[in-house]
């Protein structure tokens, strides 16, 4: 009976781990920044209502492109930092362009009103924007694009945008972009 106890609490302790480990951005790589003046591939963005864009609509805006879903953990983990550095920054010509790679409308819409977040959200429902961008295989991808259409860092996995190192990066795309 103590054994199989035992062995209860270790399976527990290692789902702990494994949990805490996909919540805190578990794989997640240093940041790489990018070549200077490595443009920006083009995608097509379709929004919630199905409205189509090209990313080259929003030059002149200092973006923040990252692909992610509602089914991901460290996704999940880092939309709340997302939207409070959006509020803080988007009066600066700051923009979050959110792109949920291979869900339906239906799935992404409920999360995002649920959880109250205003950025732009678009919908990738067959991975062709994410393919022309992937650098890791894994979400969440974050690029952040200069005014000019730039891309000036990729950052893979989850973390928390809020903190100095992170709006460090805004603040210089806000600023040199």
């Amino acid at each position: 009976m103590k054994n199989t106890k035992a062995l209860y609490l270790i399976i527990a302790a290692v789902g702990i781990l494994f949990a805490s480990a996909l919540v805190f951005g578990a794989g997640r790589r240093p940041e790489k920044q990018a070549s200077p003046l490595f443009e920006a591939p083009e995608i097509e963005l379709v929004d919630l209502d199905g409205n189509v864009s090209a990313l080259s609509e929003y030059r002149g805006k200092a973006i923040m492109l990252n692909f992610w879903a509602t089914w991901c953990p460290p996704c999940r983990y880092e939309k709340p930092f997302m939207q409070k550095i959006y509020d803080d920054y988007r009066d600066k010509g700051f923009l979050i362009l959110a792109v949920s790679v291979r869900e339906n409308s239906h799935t992404v819409q409920n999360y995002i009103e649920t959880h109250g977040y205003t950025y732009p959200v678009f919908l990738d429902a067959r991975g062709e924007a994410f393919s022309a961008y992937d650098q890791t295989g894994g979400i969440p991808q974050t690029y952040l694009i200069d005014r000019k259409g730039n891309i000036t860092s990729f950052l893979s996995g989850a973390r928390d945008w809020t903190d100095q190192d992170n709006r460090r990066l805004i603040e210089e795309i806000l600023k040199n972009g």
